[in-house]
């Protein structure tokens, strides 16, 4: 198993794999705002944030990632996280328009308290923003994924007339159609 892995969704997003120890870590890098941000995907990660410190100083002086990076044009020390990773610093608090916070969502906000869920660790650390960038991702990586596979279904000579065929072409429709409602919630 190699211990750093990348896929490439669009020139804005690359997913990271890395193993750290014996664990498998996602990430999530992205281009948003004139910066490139690294999220972690995992609630462990979310949760403990010297671990988190640990994986992602481990991952930063993979010479793979580097190199990844390099070929990819981002400098690494550009990079900024989505999670605070200062062991010195509380958590900061950004004023409630630029946040999603759990009070809204029948929570009591999380603000540091021990037992937050990974749905409230998500949405106290994301902006709206970055939550549509994040969706938006995911939509434009399951559209090309399904025209690849309608691309390869045509190679294996299955078309408009299968409906198997028809079934996945109405799949990437609805993706692309999803994809733009998104648009225009920006």
């Amino acid at each position: 198993m190699l211990d750093f892995s990348f896929e490439m969704l669009d020139e804005h997003t690359i997913n990271v794999e890395y193993v750290f120890g014996s664990e498998k870590f996602i990430f999530n890098l992205f281009y948003s705002n004139d910066n490139w941000t690294i999220h972690p995907f995992d609630g462990i990660l979310l949760k403990n944030r010297d671990l988190c410190r640990s994986v992602m100083s481990d991952l930063f002086q993979n010479k793979s990632f580097q190199i990844m990076l390099a070929k990819e044009n981002i400098i690494l020390s550009s990079i900024r996280s989505s999670v605070n990773l200062n062991p010195y610093e509380e958590e900061e608090e950004v004023p409630e328009p630029e946040r999603l916070r759990g009070e809204r969502y029948g929570g009591d906000g999380g603000g540091g308290r021990a037992e937050r869920s990974e749905l409230d660790d998500f949405i106290n650390s994301h902006t709206l923003d970055e939550i549509l960038e994040l969706e938006r991702s995911f939509i434009e990586e399951r559209t090309t994924l399904f025209k690849s596979v309608l691309q390869k279904m045509f190679m294996d000579g299955l078309g408009p007339g299968d409906s198997e065929f028809n079934q996945i072409q109405e799949l990437v429709k609805a993706y692309k159609r999803a994809g733009e409602d998104i648009a225009k919630i920006r």
